[in-house]
């Protein structure tokens, strides 16, 4: 394959980048409700969090954009940093966010997942691709590491170029190729 064109279908690459530019403005906009809603810490939401629980690495990935959360984590992250403060733990384990506000973090969740999903299909495939273009670069003949090695091996022996046939070093110092002898080069 090495010459010929790419076999990479660009709208692989087109949809990888549209999935981490929507999982990026997606954590974004995550990191804007939490810091609008005073910034809790990741060890107070992990808490907090009764539906879903949550974790502060899993807060950290979700909110650095490094993974897509999981939809119930996603509104379980929405239910607990719009939590009003103030309320007592079982009280606030009970609080339901606006619905409105679920209604579109689902969407906004639901349109990133599609993306993520085409951007695996196409991921897949560049994976298949490479492989396939290293395993046709890596591939050589049998025969030419036969001959490399035959050559290399009689060299060694009597530091004599010689190629072809199969190496036998011989007791008297000849060498021995396809039926070739060489004596004392």
């Amino acid at each position: 394959m090495i010459g010929e064109e790419s076999a990479v279908d660009p709208q692989d690459n087109e949809a990888i980048k549209a999935f981490e530019a929507a999982l990026t403005a997606f954590a974004e906009e995550l990191t804007l409700l939490h810091i609008a809603s005073g910034s809790p810490s990741y060890s107070t939401i992990a808490s907090a969090s009764v539906r879903s629980r949550l974790t502060k690495s899993g807060l950290a990935e979700m909110l650095t954009g490094k993974r897509l959360p999981s939809q119930e984590g996603l509104l379980e992250f929405v239910r607990v940093v719009t939590t009003p403060s103030g309320l007592d733990k079982p009280t606030a384990a009970k609080f339901r966010a606006d619905p409105n506000m679920v209604q579109e973090w689902r969407d906004r969740w639901q349109h990133v997942k599609v993306l993520q999903r085409q951007a695996q299909r196409a991921r897949k495939r560049l994976r298949v691709t490479d492989k396939q273009v290293h395993d046709d670069t890596s591939y050589e003949p049998k025969s030419l590491h036969i001959e490399a090695d035959q050559t290399r091996t009689s060299e060694d022996a009597k530091g004599c170029p010689v190629t072809g046939g199969s190496p036998l070093p011989i007791p008297d110092r000849t060498v021995s190729v396809a039926g070739a002898r060489i004596d004392g080069c």
